[in-house]
């Protein structure tokens, strides 16, 4: 039997007892946000027509009960619902793999725009790829290439893998330590990377839904190594990345112009750029080998 908390199966009631219940831990916007997340998981068309004139139906009601008791333990609704929409593509995800970002989503788009009419067969390996996010995106969107992704965890890359499936894209997943012998026997055309690198010291900043319920391995690097994922993989591309072809990364802002002077002083490529993201901050790099 439902509680208190919500006491009609109207959606504008369910969406203002959201906002009151939800109040202390989210703004006003963010409420609004979720709300329609849900709503679309349950495949309700919520902005089709005024809240007051749409109901739930009574296994909606509850969900819609279960799904706000673990949103006020500051569980992301992401991981609630094990799904999340990332470039047009549904996808799942576990607290095994980071929620993807929409400035992950520029990041794409950036290198789609960039490749997708390319006329030739073309090699992709996406490096710490979580849920497959980037390299089943990149698979979708550029039809004449191949994308290999690489994890470290083994747990992530079975979300990658279920993805995989459940898209029907034709996608590599291995498991793989950059700090540790190189098992990989492809040049690629393309490496992007989103890795780990927020600082230690940003941990205070950060909310409790992402701070305790996302993967430590896939978001934080050491203060005193900020930027050691992207020296690694800079290495990497003299051997596996071909020549003229392109890599790609997203950034710490608070890090870019560093990541921009050791790709400068790798001395492998011609055209180095960094890209602002949506609000302005220093978030990718691309770059062209010689």
């Amino acid at each position: 039997m439902l509680s208190n908390q919500i006491k009609s199966n109207c959606l504008f009631d369910i969406l203002n007892c959201y906002q009151k219940e939800l109040k202390p831990l989210y703004e006003a916007s963010e409420i609004e946000a979720i709300f329609y997340v849900v709503c679309d998981s349950f495949q309700i068309n919520s902005r089709s027509s005024q809240l007051n004139k749409l109901y739930a139906n009574q296994s909606q009601l509850i969900s819609f009960y279960n799904i706000l008791n673990q949103l006020k333990k500051q569980i992301p609704v992401q991981y609630i619902l094990q799904e999340v929409t990332f470039y047009n593509l549904n996808l799942y995800v576990t607290p095994d793999v980071l929620i993807p970002r929409p400035e992950t989503e520029e990041l794409v788009d950036i290198i789609i725009k960039k490749h997708c009419h390319q006329s030739k067969q073309i090699q992709v390996l996406d490096i710490g790829s979580g849920s497959g996010c980037i390299a089943l995106t990149l698979k979708k969107n550029i039809l004449l290439s191949h994308a290999t992704g690489i994890d470290v965890s083994e747990k992530a890359l079975l979300v990658a893998k279920i993805n995989k499936e459940k898209l029907k894209l034709d996608v590599t997943f291995l498991q793989q330590n950059i700090f540790e012998v190189f098992n990989i026997n492809t040049k690629f055309d393309i490496i992007v990377s989103n890795p780990p690198y927020v600082l230690e010291i940003e941990k205070k900043d950060m909310t409790p839904q992402v701070l305790n319920h996302e993967p430590h391995l896939a978001l934080f690097v050491s203060n005193l190594s900020p930027i050691v994922y992207y020296t690694t993989i800079i290495v990497l591309c003299n051997t596996y990345l071909n020549s003229n072809g392109y890599l790609y990364f997203e950034l710490n802002p608070k890090t870019a112009n560093l990541v921009k002077q050791e790709v400068e002083q790798s001395n492998l490529f011609k055209v180095i750029n960094l890209i602002a993201d949506m609000s302005g901050k220093l978030r990718f790099l691309e770059a062209q080998k010689k």
